[in-house]
């Protein structure tokens, strides 16, 4: 029971602190610091507000492509991808490249996850709509007019991570398409005063970004194009994203992560402190019975209280090194899983983790030598 407790708290519970640490180590991976999912009429308006707050701004043509499971993702053509990062795929017909956007990008990774071709190998062309048939029913998986072949999906850093992943799910990733099949679609996405055709991407001053968003939203949410939520399970969907502002929310839901983490943590601490304690005391008098037969032996005292402690700490020792191996195998899979997504763990992750382990390591310790003390006082 007890090595259980110390692998919970060094495995799951520990990873997951470590993953949030340090709290501001996302608030440089934005190329731009607003994107906007609007309409091609809507560049003389983006140039207007980029103008009046000394900002720039790039159009760029772009489609929705949503995922069966509701998740939108920005579509755009091969030659675009290229004026962005310089690389092309010499994609053709139903191709397509996925990229994941990266918060915490290093470089680029290939993503080996089969999962993840899954996902994105079907996808519908335009927003989501609860109301259309394509999302009624697992049926429409099995349509051809919906599948696509995925050449590579990759991490990158092109727009920004706007959204909190979901269980590996994201929105707001990167679908690229060959530029023939993206022209055919953006002519028709184009047509429709209800999808969005255009991403305008903003870079503003820091005086100014603040006012420029609220300028932006507000004309979003009154003329910009509607848009359907998904249920509860998924992150909300919307057509304008300010970096400051994600950042902001997601710093807050990372503090009152790391405390409920935190208290967890704390709460394992203590239910393993307690079971030692419980069962110290409950072989109170056997402790008692060898520490009289020491004594009638001769045995020095301080050779008796050495082998008492030894005694009284083996059990919770080989616990917690139980405890701290099997945590280890658990976060070198739980690396591999990352791997396998694309995403590269930096040595901050192991620095956090090992103090953590060590501080845990120095909690039971202090706490067993409390323990040693006191038995040794009433016995």
């Amino acid at each position: 029971m007890l090595f259980v407790i110390h692998f919970f708290a060094l495995s799951y519970i520990g990873t997951q602190i470590v993953e949030i640490l340090p709290l501001d180590k996302t608030n440089s991976n934005y190329p731009y610091d607003i994107i906007w999912m609007a309409r091609q009429n809507d560049e003389k308006y983006s140039e207007k507000i980029a103008e009046k707050y000394n900002g720039t701004v790039k159009h760029i043509p772009m489609i929705r492509a949503t995922m069966f499971y509701s998740q939108e993702e920005i579509g755009i053509s091969e030659s675009t991808y290229k004026e962005l990062t310089g690389k092309a795929y010499g994609l053709s017909g139903k191709e397509i490249v996925i990229g994941i956007e990266d918060q915490n990008y290093q470089r680029e990774e290939k993503v080996t996850d089969k999962v993840l071709y899954d996902l994105f190998g079907w996808l519908y062309i335009g927003k989501f709509n609860p109301n259309k048939k394509e999302f009624e029913s697992s049926n429409i998986l099995k349509d051809a007019n919906y599948q696509y072949r995925i050449k590579e999906i990759h991490t990158q850093n092109v727009f920004g991570k706007f959204v909190p992943e979901d269980a590996g799910e994201g929105c707001e990733d990167t679908v690229i398409f060959s530029d023939e099949y993206f022209d055919k679609q953006w002519k028709k996405q184009a047509a429709d005063d209800e999808e969005v055709s255009m991403l305008e991407a903003f870079s503003f001053p820091k005086t100014k970004e603040q006012m420029a968003w609220k300028e932006i939203k507000d004309h979003a949410d009154k003329e910009g194009i509607t848009v359907f939520q998904p249920d509860d399970s998924h992150s909300p969907h919307a057509i304008c994203y300010n970096k400051t502002v994600f950042l902001k929310e997601q710093k807050i839901s990372n503090i009152f992560l790391l405390f409920s983490k935190l208290f967890i943590l704390i709460t394992l601490l203590i239910s393993g402190v307690f079971i030692m304690v419980v069962k110290n005391l409950a072989e109170m008098s056997s402790y008692q019975r060898r520490y009289e037969f020491f004594h009638s032996m001769g045995m020095k005292q301080k050779e008796q209280k050495k082998i008492l402690s030894f005694e009284i700490c083996s059990v919770a020792n080989i616990a917690l090194g139980t405890g701290i191996c099997l945590a280890l195998l658990y976060v070198m899979t739980y690396l591999h899983w990352y791997d396998a997504m694309g995403e590269k763990i930096s040595t901050t992750f192991w620095i956090y983790w090992l103090k953590l382990v060590g501080i845990y390591i120095i909690i039971q310790i202090v706490v067993q030598k409390l323990f040693v003390r006191y038995v040794n006082k009433r016995i």
